[in-house]
């Protein structure tokens, strides 16, 4: 595969400016970027690091209007010059994380790093009952997503980009693999629903990225 990715500056900034685009035709990555990259020999464009609070800020729904706005536009772009794109969603850390994780769980909002770092712990360990239907409410919305695609076969799936990039983890080895089980299991939920939407699209799934007090395990 020969491709591109298309980072959130790109493709939410008015071209030639820094201020925010109301619609993508007047952003820096457009149709026109889409063609150039195809001529060029590129098959494939990657929506890198969607934002969780645009794309799913309730956790009962996805945000149509932003679908309909951004990512549906970015879609028939790719499917009218048969390229590929993959949209991919953002870590889950404390600088992109919807209010319906912590409120869903009968929490406060964190006011520290650490204490959106213990979120992002619980919602990827399987006994802390509270984010039972957190988690459940993700792969659901997965699978509104898959199913508003399915039928685009030039659609693929980056489920959530570079899991705990930048949260810490501790040394704990107990603790790494309690978070690779789990986010395994939330993996495989994930792909059950979208499966269950008839969506045969190809779904691509990080690696957990487990960080320590000083460096990055995998």
């Amino acid at each position: 595969m020969r491709g591109v990715d298309v980072a959130p500056n790109e493709r939410t900034k008015i071209r030639g400016s820094t201020s925010p685009a109301s619609e993508p035709i007047k952003t820096w990555f457009n149709e026109t970027d889409v063609q150039r990259i195809k001529s060029e020999g590129g098959n494939i464009i990657e929506i890198h690091s969607l934002d969780w609070n645009q794309l799913m800020p309730s956790r009962d729904s996805i945000n149509t209007n932003y679908f309909v706005t951004w990512v549906d536009v970015w879609a028939d772009w790719c499917e009218s010059n048969r390229i590929y794109c993959i949209l991919t969603l953002r870590g889950l850390n404390s600088g992109d994380m919807p209010s319906w994780i912590w409120t869903g769980a009968g929490s406060a909002q964190p006011t520290s790093k650490a204490g959106y770092d213990a979120l992002v712990r619980d919602f990827s360990t399987l006994s802390v009952a509270s984010q039972n239907a957190n988690r459940a409410a993700f792969a659901a919305r997965w699978g509104d997503i898959a199913a508003r695609y399915k039928n685009n076969d030039y659609i693929m799936y980056g489920i959530w980009n570079e899991p705990f990039n930048f949260v810490d983890t501790t040394n704990d080895f107990a603790i790494r693999n309690r978070l690779s089980a789990g986010y395994s299991a939330i993996m495989s939920s994930v792909i059950d629903s979208i499966r269950a939407k008839g969506s045969n699209q190809i779904v691509f799934v990080d690696l957990p990225f487990l960080w320590g007090s000083d460096y990055c395990i995998l």
